[in-house]
C-alpha cells in the first residue's frame, strides 16, 4: 500500500473511533438502522442501557434488539421518510424497558457506503415534562390565589366567599372534603360553620357533629399548647378521632384560624376514599387557604377600623373627608385635592362653600344635620372645581367615633357616569326584567313538567294495583292526556329554542288554506264539547282557496290563539273565528286572521308582556289554567316571519279579541297542493293488523323505546329483529338483505346515527338496498328534519311517542307499495 493511503486509512479508523466515543459520551441515545432491512448498524451505548438490550445488537432488526417484538413497531416513521427523505420526523414517546418520557427524532443521512441509512436520535426529556407539569401546577395554583384574593377585596359576603373559597381550594386539591369548625361559646369544642364536600364521591357531611377541645384532646394540644400550625395524618388509625374513622376519613390535615391573634377554630382537610400523603405543597396551599379565612373573619368583625387606616385613605382615589361634630371640615384626603384642584389647607380652611354655592352650601349644612342624626347619607353633590370645572360627586356620608359625633364623607366624581346613568338603568331594568322573566318561565316549566309527570307516574302505580280493568282504562286514558300535555309544552320549549337561535325558518307550499283551517277548528273540538262552548267560523266568499305559504307554522298560530281562547272562556260562552282578504297586491295576498272569545279578559298592563318570551300576562293565570307561556311568543315570532303581525283588543271580563295578518302568494284554482313530506303507498287487501310472514329491522338505541314498540306491534304478528345503532342496522342488513320487508330507523343513536346509516344501506350493491322502505321514527317533526330525513334516502317518517294506528298505517302503506 502506498504510504499516503496507509496514512489516510489510519486517520478514518481514527475518526470513526474518535466519532464513536463522542457519540456514547453524547447526553441522549442514538441508533442508525439499515431503511429497507431495519437492521443495526450502529447504537449508542446509552439507547442500548435505556433499553435494557441484550447481546451484541448489530446486525439484528431495530425492533428485535430494543423492542424485543416480532415485528416493525407501529409508530415507526419509515414509511413517511421514504415519501418525504429530506423531512425530519420529530415526535415523543416512551422506550421499551424504559421509565420516563423521551423525544424521538427520525431521519435519513448519508451513510459510509454512500447510501442512506435511517437515524434515530432519542434525548430524555423526562425533567423537563416534570418541570413543565410543575411550572403549569403553579400557574395554576396563582390564578386560583389570585381569584380568591380579588374575591377577598371585592364585596362579597362572608358566607358567600368563605363558601365559594373551600369549593376552590377542594376542587383544586382533589379532596374529599374541607370543614370550617369554629369554638363554641363554652370554649369546650369546635362546632361547624362551613364547609365543602366533593359531589362524585356523595359523603356525608359533618353539619351535626363537634370536635372535642380539651386537655389531653389532639386538637387542643397541638393549637393552644404547642401553638403548632398545622397538624397532618397520613393515615387516620388507633382511634384518634373515632367519630370521623366512623364516617370513613382516611387522612386529615388540620390547620388552626386565628383573629387577632385570638385562637377561633379550625380548617380541616379531608381524604376518604384513600390514605393521602400531605406534602409541601399541600401544607402550603392549605396555609394560604387558612390565612385567607382568618383575614375574612377580620375583615368581618373590624371593618369601620379598616376604613379608617390612614394609609388607604391617603392612596384612594375618591375625596375622603371628616367633618368635626360642629360642621367643621378637618380633614381632607389627596384624593379630594385632585378633584377639587384646591389643596387641603385650603379647603379646611374655607370649608365648603369653596367648591359649593349659596344653594349648596344650605343643602349641605342640612344634609350634616341630618347625618347626626340618621347616622347615615347618600346624596349626589354638584361642586365648580378651581379651574372653574362643574362636576358631580356621588357622596356616602355617615357617623363616626365611639360617640357617633363625627362624620366621614366618601365622595366619588361621578360626572362623567352620570351622563350614561339613564342608559344603564334602562338596561339593568331589562335585564333584571329578563331575568326575573326567565326564572320565573323556568318555575312554570318545572311546575308544568313536573304536574304531568307526577300524573304519569301516579296513575301507573294506581293502575299497577287496581283491580278492577274500568279503573285501569281509566288511569292509562288519564296517563295519555298527561302525556299529551307534557309533549305539548317540551314542543313550545323547543320551538321557542329555535326562534331565540335564529334556526326557525319557514317552508312555504302550496294547500288548501279551507281545509287548513278546518283543521284547526277539529283540533280544539273536544274542548269546545267538554266546556259546552258555542263556536262560529266566518270564511269570507273572496277568500282564496289554495295559497302558497307555510301551512304548518299557519295552523300552529291558529291552534295556538284557539286553544287560549277556549282555555280563558268559562263553560257555555262562545268564540268565533274569521279569515278576510284584506288587499291583493298582485301575486301577493294579505290575509286577516281573527279569534273572538267572551272570555276573562287581559288588563292593559297585562297586553304588554303578552308576546314577549318567559313572560305571562298573570303569574296567576298559569297556577289556574297552566300552559307553558310561550305560545303568544312563538305565534307573534311565526306570523312577523310570514310578513304580517299580531293584535289584541281586551278589557279585563269582557273577553279577547286576537287578529293576525299574513302575506301569501296566490295560488291558481288549478294548482296542485303539495303533498305531504311522505308519500304513504296505497294499502294492500288484508286485514289492517295481520302481517304475519313478514319481517322488519328496528335500529333504536333506548331499551324502553325498543320495548314499547315490540309490545305495540305485538298483536300485529310481525317478526321484529332489533339493534342498536346505525352501525348494527348496516351490518345486520348486509348480512340477510332479502330476510327484511322494512327498517324502522332512529335517527339519534350513538356509533351511527339514522342520516348516515340510511345513507350506508342506500349505496350498499345489494339487490334491495335502494328499493327496502326506510321509516324514520324521531322526536323531529320540523319539515326540515323530514327533509333530512327523504335526503338521507329515507322513505316515510313516524314521530316519537309512537301511536299504534298511526305506525298500522304506515305498515300498511309500505307493505302494499311493496307487495305492488
Amino acid at each position: 500500500m502506498p504510504k499516503n493511503g496507509k496514512r489516510q486509512s489510519m486517520a478514518t479508523a481514527l475518526s470513526a473511533d474518535m466519532l464513536r466515543n463522542i457519540l456514547n459520551n453524547m447526553e441522549g441515545g442514538i441508533c442508525v438502522s439499515d431503511p429497507c432491512t431495519d437492521e443495526i448498524l450502529f447504537i449508542s451505548d446509552k439507547l442500548a442501557e435505556w433499553c435494557k438490550v441484550e447481546g451484541d445488537p448489530l446486525g439484528r432488526s431495530c425492533w428485535d434488539a430494543l423492542a424485543r417484538r416480532n415485528r416493525r413497531c407501529g409508530g415507526c416513521p419509515k414509511h413517511r421518510l421514504e415519501e418525504k427523505p429530506e423531512e425530519t420526523v420529530i415526535r415523543e414517546g416512551n422506550l421499551p424497558g424504559a421509565s420516563g418520557r423521551y423525544r424521538l427524532t427520525d431521519s435519513l443521512i448519508v451513510w459510509d457506503d454512500g447510501g442512506k441509512a435511517h437515524l434515530r436520535q432519542v434525548a430524555d426529556i423526562s425533567r423537563e415534562k416534570d418541570i413543565q407539569s410543575a411550572l403549569q401546577k403553579m400557574r395554576d395554583q396563582q390564578g386560583l390565589m389570585t381569584a380568591m384574593l380579588q374575591d377577598f377585596v371585592s364585596d362579597t359576603g362572608l358566607a358567600p366567599f368563605i363558601s365559594k373559597a373551600l369549593k376552590m381550594a377542594g376542587n383544586f386539591m382533589r379532596v374529599s372534603g374541607i370543614t370550617l369548625l369554629r369554638i363554641n361559646d363554652s370554649g369546650d369544642g369546635l362546632g361547624y360553620f362551613s364547609g365543602w364536600r366533593s359531589r362524585e364521591q356523595e359523603l356525608p357531611g359533618p353539619e351535626e357533629l363537634t370536635f372535642p377541645l380539651e386537655e389531653s384532646t389532639p386538637l387542643y394540644d397541638a393549637f393552644l399548647l404547642k401553638k403548632l400550625p398545622y397538624v397532618a395524618y397520613d393515615h387516620l388509625e388507633n382511634g384518634i378521632f373515632p367519630f370521623l374513622e366512623a364516617l370513613g376519613v382516611k387522612s386529615l390535615l388540620s390547620l388552626p384560624i386565628h383573629v387577632y391573634d385570638m385562637f377561633w377554630g379550625v380548617l380541616n382537610f379531608d381524604e376518604r376514599l384513600a390514605g393521602h400523603t400531605w406534602n409541601s405543597d399541600d401544607l402550603r396551599f392549605a396555609g394560604f387557604i387558612a390565612g385567607i379565612v382568618s383575614g375574612a373573619m377580620v375583615r368581618k368583625q373590624a371593618e369601620e377600623r379598616l376604613l379608617r387606616l390612614y394609609e388607604i385613605i391617603d392612596s384612594a382615589p375618591q375625596f375622603i373627608s371628616f367633618f368635626s361634630p360642629g360642621g367643621k371640615l378637618e380633614y381632607v384626603n389627596p384624593g379630594g385635592e385632585a378633584i377639587t384642584g384646591y389643596t387641603a389647607m385650603e379647603l379646611c380652611l374655607k370649608g365648603l362653600p369653596l367648591v359649593l354655592d349659596e344653594r349648596g352650601s344650605e343643602y349641605c349644612a342640612s344634609v350634616l344635620r341630618e347625618i347626626l342624626k340618621k347616622g347615615h347619607a347618600d346624596f349626589d353633590l354638584p361642586i365648580k372645581t378651581r379651574q372653574g370645572t362643574e362636576k358631580l360627586l356621588s357622596v356616602s356620608a355617615f357617623t363616626t367615633g365611639r360617640d357617633k359625633t363625627g362624620i366621614s364623607a366618601i365622595a366619588v366624581d361621578v360626572t362623567e357616569k352620570k351622563r350614561l346613568e339613564e342608559d344603564l338603568i334602562r338596561a339593568k331594568e331589562q335585564a333584571e326584567q329578563s331575568s326575573r322573566g326567565k326564572s320565573e318561565f323556568l318555575a312554570r316549566m318545572s311546575h308544568e313538567m313536573r304536574t304531568p309527570l307526577n300524573a304519569i307516574a301516579g296513575m301507573s302505580n294506581i293502575a299497577r294495583t287496581a283491580d278492577d280493568f274500568e279503573k285501569k282504562i281509566y288511569c292509562l286514558d288519564k296517563i295519555d292526556e298527561a302525556a299529551g300535555h307534557l309533549l305539548s309544552v317540551i314542543n313550545d320549549i323547543l320551538d321557542m329554542s329555535r326562534i331565540e337561535a335564529g334556526k326557525l325558518e319557514l317552508s312555504p307550499a302550496v294547500f288548501d288554506l279551507e281545509e287548513t283551517i278546518l283543521r284547526a277548528r277539529a283540533s280544539v273540538a273536544f274542548r269546545l264539547s267538554e266546556k259546552k262552548q258555542t263556536f262560529t267560523l266566518e270564511l269570507h266568499k273572496n277568500l282564496p282557496r289554495k295559497i302558497i305559504a307555510d301551512e304548518q307554522r299557519l295552523a300552529q298560530v291558529m291552534f295556538n290563539l284557539l286553544s287560549n281562547a277556549v282555555k280563558f272562556t268559562p263553560e257555555y260562552g262562545s268564540i268565533s273565528l274569521s279569515v278576510r282578504p284584506e288587499a291583493d297586491r298582485g301575486e301577493c295576498r294579505l290575509l286577516h286572521f281573527e279569534v273572538r272569545d267572551s272570555g276573562i279578559g287581559v288588563s292593559p298592563e297585562q297586553m304588554e308582556k303578552l308576546f314577549l318570551p318567559f313572560e305571562q300576562a298573570d303569574g296567576g293565570v298559569n297556577r289556574k289554567f297552566g300552559g307553558s307561556g310561550l305560545g303568544l311568543a312563538i305565534s307573534a315570532n311565526i306570523v312577523r316571519m310570514m310578513g304580517g303581525d299580531i293584535r289584541v283588543e281586551s278589557e279585563p271580563g269582557k273577553g279577547s279579541v286576537f287578529s293576525f295578518h299574513i302575506r301569501a302568494r296566490s295560488a291558481g284554482p288549478d294548482a296542485e297542493a303539495a303533498p305531504p313530506a311522505f308519500i304513504p303507498a296505497k294499502a294492500e287487501e288484508k286485514p289492517a293488523d295481520d302481517f304475519r310472514g313478514r319481517r322488519i329491522l328496528l335500529a333504536e338505541d333506548v331499551e324502553i323505546n325498543r320495548e314499547i314498540a315490540l309490545t305495540l306491534l305485538e298483536a300485529s304478528g310481525l317478526s321484529i329483529d332489533c339493534v342498536a345503532n346505525g352501525l348494527e342496522a348496516c351490518a345486520a342488513f348486509k348480512s340477510n338483505p332479502e330476510g327484511y320487508d322494512l327498517i324502522l330507523m332512529d335517527i339519534q343513536m350513538p356509533e351511527m346515527d339514522g342520516y348516515e346509516a340510511a345513507k350506508q344501506i342506500r349505496a350498499m350493491d345489494l339487490p334491495r338496498a335502494g328499493s327496502i322502505p326506510i321509516i324514520a321514527v324521531t322526536a323531529n317533526a320540523f319539515r326540515e328534519d323530514i327533509e333530512q330525513c327523504l335526503a338521507s334516502g329515507m322513505n316515510d317518517h313516524v314521530g316519537k311517542p309512537l301511536e299504534l294506528e298511526k305506525l298500522l298505517e304506515k305498515l300498511r302503506g309500505h307493505f302494499g307499495a311493496a307487495s305492488s
